[in-house]
């Protein structure tokens, strides 16, 4: 997908003036430390910000496509009938305004300060201790076989370090295969390495008629909670519960931003954002990125269920998964 000229060249020169004003700014472009941008490192910045505008691009023609649709529905004659469908997940005014903000101020807002925030957590005991983490599928052409291959995904905080592994244990092809409940389907479980603090954790997937949800076991073997897929179509939605918390917690998708996800607290407010297919400084372009940025201090309880939900969410937007036959927005 081809990008607009202006729009690009006038991205890229708010980077280079956020480069010139901050020597923060350059130093995290300037990766082998020479004290200028040379060609790599300036085709990274661009790279990343190519993406980011195709996004954006995609997101609203998917707008447009709505508005069109609504204004061919308002010319259809209205049923006899009607009823309130008010409080599901459907309900949405595709005309509303979107904000487009700069992404070149964005990327520097959310990509490049929080590491030079007093405080930024660079360490920690366990991976759950940081509230902003990386999903990052790995197995190269395998991803392009869906559910042929064994999922397996690196967890990386920030700064690109890896904290830990999430590996499939089952062949979910094989077992679909062997299924023959109408009802129930297998059971899908997936070991996570935490090696901040070596130890072993399970997540595991149970789906069904009516059920579709992640549960995860604490490393000796006790479920402390769950991430369950409630009913809704354009605006998926999750609900996280955790054994330790008084209240639910909500990741649901933005409904002109198939890709972006809210994470809501219990009064609905917004505590952080996921991102599937993120595009970040200094991370593999066309790999399979989900972003958890969290940005109120949380439980580690309570980020388990937010990274068993990237999960999740991850394998629920795969065109052939379980559960593409009720979302509309699948990629």
């Amino acid at each position: 997908m081809s990008v607009d000229p202006e729009r690009l060249r006038n991205e890229l020169a708010r980077i280079r003036q956020l480069i010139a004003e901050d020597p923060r700014v350059l130093a995290k472009f300037d990766t082998d430390g020479n004290g200028i941008i040379d060609g790599e490192e300036w085709a990274e910045v661009r790279r990343v910000v190519i993406q980011r505008i195709e996004r954006e691009d995609q997101e609203a023609e998917m707008a447009r496509m709505f508005a069109d649709e609504e204004d061919t529905s308002e010319a259809r004659p209205e049923p006899v009938a009607e009823r309130d469908f008010s409080g599901l997940e459907l309900a949405f005014d595709p005309r509303q305004e979107r904000e487009v903000a700069s992404i070149a101020d964005d990327l520097f807002r959310r990509d490049l300060s929080r590491e030079y925030a007093d405080g930024a957590q660079t360490n920690g005991t366990s991976m759950a201790d940081h509230q902003e983490l990386i999903l990052e599928q790995v197995g190269g052409l395998k991803q392009l076989f869906g559910n042929m291959f064994k999922r397996q995904y690196r967890v990386l905080d920030a700064h690109k370090r890896e904290l830990g592994r999430i590996s499939q244990r089952q062949n979910e092809m094989l077992q679909n295969m062997m299924d023959y409940s109408i009802f129930t389907d297998p059971d899908l479980s997936f070991v996570v390495e935490d090696d901040l603090c070596d130890e072993r954790r399970e997540f595991v997937r149970t789906t069904g008629m009516t059920e579709n949800s992640m549960q995860i076991k604490n490393p000796r073997g006790r479920y402390i909670g769950y991430t369950e897929w409630k009913l809704s179509f354009l605006r998926r939605k999750y609900e996280v519960r955790m054994g330790s918390e008084t209240t639910s917690y909500y990741v649901r998708r933005r409904l002109l931003k198939p890709w972006t996800y809210d994470v809501l607290d219990a009064f609905d407010e917004p505590i952080g954002t996921m991102e599937r297919g993120w595009a970040g400084l200094g991370f593999l372009a066309g790999a399979n990125l989900f972003h958890i940025d969290i940005e109120v201090d949380v439980s580690n309880d309570l980020m388990w269920g937010f990274l068993a939900t990237a999960l999740l969410a991850d394998l629920d937007s795969e065109s052939h998964s379980r559960r593409s036959g009720l979302d509309f927005l699948n990629s």
